[in-house]
């Protein structure tokens, strides 16, 4: 997939390859995010409500400044589904494992 965003995440344009992940929420929460990737890249994460509207719903977001970088952020979501998305920072750049945690703060 590639769910490119233009203002989202942090005024970064996104175009390397992604991996989204869906949640549900029963009730409107606050979300931690947390994502620690291996250290040979730097990845960007974002959540959104809407793959396809990635700028409109967008509920935060963070960006590795080194390889390695951990990414920690928390949002104030609604109930329903949203999505964790994982993105290379650029198309040329291999990515890389991951893990990532989400809970409710």
């Amino acid at each position: 997939n590639d769910h490119a965003g233009q203002r989202c995440p942090q005024g970064l344009l996104t175009t390397g390859a992604d991996q989204a992940v869906a949640f549900e929420l029963d009730q409107a929460a606050t979300v931690r995010v947390r994502l620690t990737p291996e250290a040979s890249w730097m990845p960007t994460v974002y959540l959104v409500r809407d793959c396809a509207q990635v700028d409109a719903t967008c509920a935060g977001s963070a960006r590795a400044n080194a390889p390695g970088d951990a990414l920690d952020f928390t949002a104030e979501l609604d109930a329903g589904r949203w999505y964790v998305v994982v993105e290379r920072p650029a198309a040329q750049q291999a990515g890389g494992e991951f893990l990532l945690e989400l809970s409710r703060d």
